[in-house]
């Protein structure tokens, strides 16, 4: 059949035209340049080998394209690639060229640098070694850590060789025995300190800290004389009273015992505990929160801070609670009484009290405050004047000077505090938070303040940004705080978000220092989701100092599991923000935080925040260009439960017969397969079981079968 140019023709014409068309559209557009800091994937790594040192995490590159192609570009579409498919152990140069770079359609890199990357690779081995149980703090005064028990007591590890011949032993995350006097049993992590070392498999070890009085001996100078037996009718004095003994006596035995001798007794010294694991907490109107004690803590804290030539300038401030305007001024009062001048934020979050402290030089921060508590309950929380939270050692000096009896707190009327507007210094301050980068696709958020302590300041920021806010939880009135909403209670928001179709929620605590999330789905974001997406976008742009972050013993373990799949370390240290804060100043870390959302950014602040988390987030967002239900989506968790039981005393639960057994029988039933916390909370007459396994079901029917045990033996 012969050929006929013709067939077809206006179909032909119009493909031309349109590529014509094309080509004026593309040709005429603006090429550009642009450098970026991507990350560096190390991919096809010979089986037997590994990466030893500080191998780089991310390489300079620069990039060629139309104007509108890179002015797309977000984190994540742009990698260096460098295949180790060829390599051998020992010193190895490395050539990075620019076909190294996987990049979008039209785009061209031109350059990329380091050209060349140094790099150590050394075999693989395993070696066995004892796990030691980690333990940090000191039981109450009186007793002592009688016993330490361990399962498993060996574990194998893998690593380079050269890591593991300088390994000695595996180590649980830290089981805090600070102040207890209860026997402590604990399923934890177990870890190696050496970053380039890891487990064979995962698991966790079951950990038994008995602790037991202290045996103590103690001299007696004198005795009180005693008539026993006599005969009915008669009756005796002795003069004296007390006699010397012929020789000393010493007594030996269990030291509460020993010290109820009766002798001379110091009745101008007491001992008293103030600072539980934030601060002082308590009912307020009853010890420690009476007027009292809160005026006497006024006293100690300014007798506590460091000598200085001027007097000690003080800055306050509090949550909505009724009793919040009392206490402040009891507590004025007595740090005037010894010289100090003290001002009030008024009703103002938590952490801008840390920042306003640091910034503007006041020798120390009090926040009253029961964060995530209800209403009836109030507390003191102290930072330095460096921003951070007090030190164990310094509340320990301040809670002798407080049991020191030899001094009175002032009397009469306690007048009201001075008041400053500093709102929006702190809110410039937490502006830095989002560099600038707001996200296109998520400008409708929804936010819940608790009727505490954001309820102003938090959508007058977020407004300021140019989102649209929808605001709940913003009309407090002294007793409704907490109340079915905030951080704890994020249900609602959830609701709001989906029937408003907001792009994410956010919901905050009480005094604001930390935030819970919920993506445009509905579906709850914690803290430990937080963690994972602000640790990866931190490593991708080079801010993650250490390539490790810092969460406690709540944190899910898919957690550890994700971040470690990333190259990424965790360090695990006890519950509370100031612990996590402690580990991030100890290592020069820059991002730490809890499973309940205190998220802390040290660069920016040295306590956890909830504005700067949930600003943080969104630079996150509009780093990447994605939804917060595909950021959060990343980490898988295991299915986790967290029952609280009210209880009337704080008993050792082990040994609670019924508690201890019904805990043994779903160890038994996790048996590796996941892991079991059960502790009493720092700050509330609350015992915590959290149970980590495979099923839903499965953990949800444990738990309540522990604390079916708590409420029959020690409920309220």
């Amino acid at each position: 059949m012969a050929y006929n140019p013709f067939r077809n023709f206006w179909l032909k014409a119009i493909a031309i035209g349109i590529a014509v068309l094309l080509w004026f559209v593309v040709g005429g557009e603006k090429v550009v340049e642009r450098s970026l800091r991507v990350p560096l994937e190390m991919q096809n790594l010979p089986p037997g080998l590994e990466v030893v040192g500080d191998s780089p995490g991310s390489v300079d590159v620069r990039v060629r394209g139309s104007s509108s192609v890179l002015g797309q570009l977000s984190a994540g579409d742009v990698v260096a690639v460098l295949d180790l498919s060829n390599s051998r152990a020992g010193r190895r140069l490395l050539h990075l060229a620019p076909d190294h770079v996987r990049v979008p359609f039209g785009i061209e890199v031109t350059y990329v640098g380091p050209g060349t990357l140094p790099l150590v690779l050394e075999r693989s081995s395993t070696k066995v070694v004892p796990v030691v149980a980690s333990v940090e703090g000191d039981p109450a005064a009186g007793y002592t850590v009688a016993r330490v028990t361990i399962e498993p007591t060996e574990i194998e590890v893998e690593g380079p060789e050269s890591a593991l011949r300088q390994l000695t032993q595996a180590s649980t995350e830290p089981i805090d025995l600070d102040g207890t006097t209860m026997s402590v049993r604990e399923t934890v992590t177990i870890g190696v300190p050496n970053s380039a070392a890891r487990l064979r498999s995962p698991r966790s070890a079951r950990v038994f800290v008995e602790i037991a009085p202290v045996r103590t001996e103690r001299t007696l100078a004198t005795v009180p004389v005693r008539m026993l037996n006599l005969r009915g009718g008669l009756s005796a004095q002795s003069a004296p009273s007390n006699v010397a003994p012929s020789a000393d006596r010493r007594l030996e035995g269990v030291r509460r015992r020993v010290h109820r001798t009766r002798a001379s007794v110091n009745h101008d010294q007491m001992s008293i505990t103030l600072f539980g694991t934030d601060g002082v907490r308590g009912r307020a109107g009853t010890a420690p929160l009476d007027q009292v004690t809160i005026r006497r803590l006024g006293m100690a804290l300014v007798k506590a801070l460091p000598a200085a030539s001027s007097p000690p300038r003080l800055l306050v401030g509090r949550d909505t609670r009724e009793s919040g305007a009392w206490i402040e001024r009891d507590l004025a009062l007595g740090a005037r009484s010894c010289g100090a001048e003290v001002v009030s934020a008024g009703v103002i979050p938590t952490p801008a009290i840390a920042h306003l402290t640091r910034s503007q030089e006041f020798s120390a921060g009090l926040v009253i405050s029961a964060s995530h508590n209800p209403f009836e309950d109030n507390g003191i929380k102290v930072f330095s004047g460096g921003g951070e939270k007090f030190t164990e050692k310094l509340e320990a000096e301040v809670e002798a000077i407080v049991a020191d009896r030899s001094w009175e707190a002032p009397g009469g009327d306690a007048p009201p505090v001075p008041l400053i507007d500093e709102a929006e210094a702190y809110l410039a301050h937490a502006r830095a938070a989002m560099n600038g980068r707001i996200p296109a696709h998520a400008k409708r958020v929804a936010i819940d303040c608790a009727h505490g302590a954001t309820y102003e300041l938090a959508p007058r920021l977020l407004r300021s940004l140019g989102f649209d806010v929808t605001a709940t939880g913003c009309a407090p009135d002294g007793r409704n705080i907490n109340l079915a909403c905030g951080s704890t209670h994020p249900e609602g928001l959830a609701r709001l978000v989906v029937e408003r179709a907001c792009d994410l929620g956010i919901a905050f605590d009480g005094d604001g220092d930390r935030a819970i999330f919920v993506d445009h789905t509905g579906r709850i974001v914690d803290g430990d989701a937080v963690i994972h997406l602000c640790a990866t976008q931190m490593q991708a742009t080079g801010r993650l100092r250490g390539n490790t972050v810092v969460a406690t013993v709540m944190s899910n373990i898919g957690l550890e599991i994700a971040l470690r799949d990333r190259g990424i370390g965790l360090i695990r240290c006890p519950v509370g923000d100031k612990y996590v804060m402690e580990e991030l100043l100890r290592d020069n870390l820059s991002l730490g935080g809890e499973q309940s959302g205190h998220i802390i950014f040290p660069d920016l602040l040295f306590t956890g925040d909830g504005i700067v988390t949930a600003l943080s987030v969104l630079r996150v967002m509009a780093e990447t260009g994605r939804p917060l239900a595909d950021l959060a989506g990343e980490l898988r968790t295991f299915p986790q439960v967290l029952v609280n039981v009210r209880v009337r005393e704080k008993r050792d639960w082990t040994a609670i017969p019924v508690v201890a057994r019904a805990a043994s029988e779903v160890e038994s039933k996790l048996a590796g397969r996941g892991r079991l916390l059960v502790r009493y909370s720092g700050t509330e007459t609350l015992l915590r079981i959290m149970i980590e396994g495979e099923r839903q079901d499965e953990i949800n029917a444990w738990a309540e079968q522990i604390a079916a045990a708590v409420r029959t033996e020690i409920g309220q």
